[in-house]
C-alpha cells in the first residue's frame, strides 16, 4: 500500500502555503553553487542546454536528472537545493534546461510544454552514453509532470539505468489545474507566468507569424488564452483543452515500471483534487504517494537557515536510495 505516512509538519512561520511557497523561492539563496554547461542538439534542429555539478573529480556511476517547473530554470532555488542535497551522495547533478529557459530564445517555433518528454528522453540517453548506470530523475512542478508521463510512456521499456523517478508538486491533471491558478487566490502567480510567457512569444514573434500562427499578445490573460493560441497549434494539439487532456500523467501513471514517488501537499494552491492519485498508490508496486497537510507549492520549508536541506529534499534522498533496485 504506497501511501506514505508524512512526517512534515510546517514551522508557524510558513504554515500559510503561500508562504511556504513565496519564501523559499524568493529567499533561499545560494551563493557561490555554480554549474557547468554543455548543450545538446535536438533532432529537430533545436537546442537544449545543460547545467552540470559533479560530486567529485572521480567519474560517478551515479547520476540526477533535474527537472524545474513552468518558467523556471536550472537557475531555480529549488534546483539548486536539491543539487546541494545530492551531491555529498556521489551523484552528479544534470539540471536541464527546458528550450527557451536557459536564457536565450529557442530556434524552433515549439519550445516546451507540460507533455513534451523527447527533450528528457534525450537526456537520458546522452547520460547513458556518459557512461552512468545509476540515474535518478527528479522533477517539479510542471517538470514533476514531465518526469511522470516519460516513465509512464516508457513504460516496461524504461532504459534499465533509470532507477527512479521523484516528482514534486505536480499537477498531474492539467485541466484541473488551470482551473485553480485561475482562481482569485493565485491571481498574483497567474500574472506572473503569463507575464513571463509573453515575453518569450515576444522574443520570436516573427518566427511564429511566418509559420502561420496569428498571436495576439495583448488578448492573453490567462493559459487558456496562452495554450489556445500558441501551445496547441505549435505543438500539434487540436486546442487547449485536447493540450491538457493528452498530456496529463495521472492517465499514465498505471504503466510506470519503475519506483516513482509523488509529493503532493494538501494545501498546494496550484493543485487540484485530482492531482492527489490515492487510489492509484493504493494499488501500484512502484507509484508511491506522499500527502503532508502543509508545504505550499515546491515549499516544505523545515528549518533555517533556509539553504540547509529541507523536507522534500530528505524524502527524495531517502526513496532512491531505498529503492535503487529494479
Amino acid at each position: 500500500m504506497p501511501v506514505l505516512d508524512s512526517s512534515y509538519s510546517a514551522p508557524w512561520w510558513v504554515k500559510n502555503p503561500h508562504f511556504n511557497t513565496i519564501i523559499p523561492n524568493r529567499l533561499r539563496k545560494f551563493e557561490g553553487f555554480t554549474f557547468n554547461r554543455y548543450r545538446l542538439s535536438t533532432p529537430d534542429g533545436d537546442f537544449i542546454d545543460i547545467d552540470v555539478a559533479k560530486a567529485s573529480d572521480k567519474n560517478q556511476p551515479t547520476a540526477a536528472i533535474l527537472v524545474h517547473g513552468l518558467e523556471g530554470s536550472s537557475s531555480s532555488n529549488y534546483i539548486y537545493g536539491m543539487a546541494e542535497a545530492l551531491l555529498p551522495h556521489q551523484t552528479d547533478v544534470f539540471a536541464l534546461n527546458f528550450r527557451s529557459c536557459s536564457g536565450e530564445p529557442n530556434l524552433t517555433v515549439g519550445s516546451y510544454h507540460s507533455g513534451k518528454t523527447d527533450d528528457l528522453g534525450l537526456l537520458v540517453q546522452n547520460i547513458i552514453e556518459k557512461g552512468y548506470t545509476t540515474i535518478h530523475i527528479i522533477g517539479f512542478s510542471l517538470g514533476g509532470n514531465v518526469s511522470l508521463l516519460y516513465a509512464g510512456q516508457q513504460g516496461a521499456s524504461m532504459p534499465k539505468e533509470v532507477k527512479n523517478i521523484v516528482a514534486i508538486s505536480t499537477p498531474c491533471h492539467l485541466a484541473s489545474s488551470v482551473d485553480v491558478l485561475h482562481e482569485k487566490r493565485n491571481i498574483i502567480y497567474l500574472k506572473r507566468f503569463i507575464g513571463q510567457l509573453k515575453q518569450k512569444i515576444d522574443a520570436k514573434k516573427e518566427l511564429i507569424t511566418q509559420s502561420g500562427i496569428s498571436i495576439n499578445l495583448d488578448s492573453i490573460q490567462n493559459f487558456y488564452d496562452f495554450d489556445n493560441m500558441y501551445t496547441a497549434p505549435a505543438h500539434g494539439f487540436k486546442d487547449a483543452s485536447d493540450y491538457y487532456e493528452s498530456c496529463s500523467s495521472l492517465y499514465q501513471l498505471e504503466n510506470i515500471a519503475v519506483p516513482t514517488l509523488i509529493i503532493n501537499a494538501l494545501d498546494d494552491t496550484f493543485l487540484s483534487e485530482k492531482c492527489y492519485p490515492f487510489e492509484v498508490a493504493k494499488n501500484h508496486e512502484y507509484v508511491h504517494l506522499l500527502a503532508p497537510k502543509n508545504g505550499g507549492h515546491v515549499g516544505f520549508i523545515e528549518q533555517r537557515p533556509l539553504r540547509n536541506i529541507q523536507w522534500h529534499e530528505k524524502q527524495t534522498l531517502n526513496f532512491i536510495h531505498r529503492k535503487s533496485g529494479r
